[in-house]
């Protein structure tokens, strides 16, 4: 069975809300490198330009990705020695978050169900 983009009505249209956390990795005036959100740089390509909000009620935009940045000894081990992060992005928010905030990206993922 192949998907159009034009989906049938006598399938239904499933969505799953899912909230992505994310923790500030270097801070500057008004911007932030958010890690720990996604696992590698095609996944923050792909949400470039959604809404972020931290707990504090600090809303941002997420602008692009970030490469090749040297993590400290206890990162090497969960990148497999690499020493570099994989999915930092870069954001920029309305006002200066702190190292505390925790950041949140909600969206809905379209899941695809189909009836016998």
């Amino acid at each position: 069975m192949e998907l159009d983009d034009d989906l049938n009505e006598d399938f239904p249209t499933v969505y799953k809300k899912l909230k992505l956390v994310g923790h500030p990795h270097k801070i500057f005036k008004n911007t932030a490198l958010i890690r720990d959100m996604f696992n590698s740089d095609l996944e923050v390509a792909r949400f470039i330009g959604a809404k972020i909000k931290t707990v504090s009620g600090i809303r941002g935009l997420i602008k692009n990705c970030e490469k090749d940045l040297e993590s400290t000894n206890t990162r090497k081990r969960k990148n497999n020695g690499t020493g570099t992060l994989k999915g930092i992005c870069r954001a920029t928010f309305e006002d200066k978050v702190s190292y505390s905030d925790i950041v949140f990206l909600r969206f809905l993922f379209r899941l695809f169900v189909f009836l016998k």
